[in-house]
C-alpha cells in the first residue's frame, strides 16, 4: 500500500501505458489517480524507480525550477512516518542538479502522468544509481519546514 492512499476508499497498481492525473490528498502529498475519479476515490500506486511522463506541468513549478511543460521523471516512494509528513519524490532525467523534489510540487487539475516502466524490479540504490543522482537526494529533500516556507499550495493552479 502506497502511503499517500491510507484515506482513499480504494488502491490499486499503476499499469505500464495509462495516464494517470497528479494531485494531493487531504495532507498535501501529492498522489497518482486515474483520470476524473478524486483522490479520496481510489489512488494509484506506483513501485520504485518508475519512469514516466510529466505533462502539463503547471507554470509556476516551470518558473521556479526552469523546466519544460513536459519532462521525464524517476519515481522515488520515501519510506512513511507516524510523525511526519514525508513526501514521494521525483528527480528530473535531464535535471540530476534539481536533485529529488516533492511529487506534490506538481500536483494540478491538467496535470497527468503517463507510466513507463512500472514493475521496477531494482530496489531503490538501483533507481537512484540510473539517475545517478544518489548524493543529493539526502542533501537536497526538502524537509517539512521547507515545504512550508514555499507555500507548496500556491504551486498548484
Amino acid at each position: 500500500m502506497c502511503k499517500a492512499s491510507l484515506h482513499a476508499k480504494e488502491t490499486r497498481k499503476a499499469v505500464a501505458g495509462e495516464v494517470l492525473a497528479v494531485g494531493t490528498n487531504y495532507l498535501g502529498m501529492g498522489a497518482f489517480h486515474p483520470q476524473g475519479v478524486a483522490i479520496a476515490q481510489c489512488l494509484v500506486c506506483v513501485e520504485m524507480g518508475a519512469e514516466l511522463t510529466l505533462a502539463n506541468i503547471p507554470q509556476k513549478a516551470r518558473d521556479l525550477y526552469g523546466l519544460n511543460d513536459t519532462e521525464e521523471v524517476l519515481f522515488y516512494e520515501t519510506e512513511g512516518s507516524h510523525n511526519y509528513i514525508v513526501h514521494d519524490l521525483v528527480m528530473f532525467r535531464d535535471r540530476p542538479d534539481l536533485g529529488a523534489l516533492p511529487l506534490a510540487h506538481f500536483a494540478g487539475p491538467k496535470v497527468r502522468a503517463t507510466m513507463k516502466l512500472v514493475d521496477a524490479a531494482e530496489d531503490a540504490v538501483e533507481a537512484l544509481k540510473r539517475l545517478a543522482i544518489a548524493p543529493k537526494l539526502v542533501s537536497q529533500t526538502p524537509t517539512i519546514d521547507d515545504l512550508h516556507d514555499r507555500h507548496i499550495a500556491s504551486l498548484v493552479e
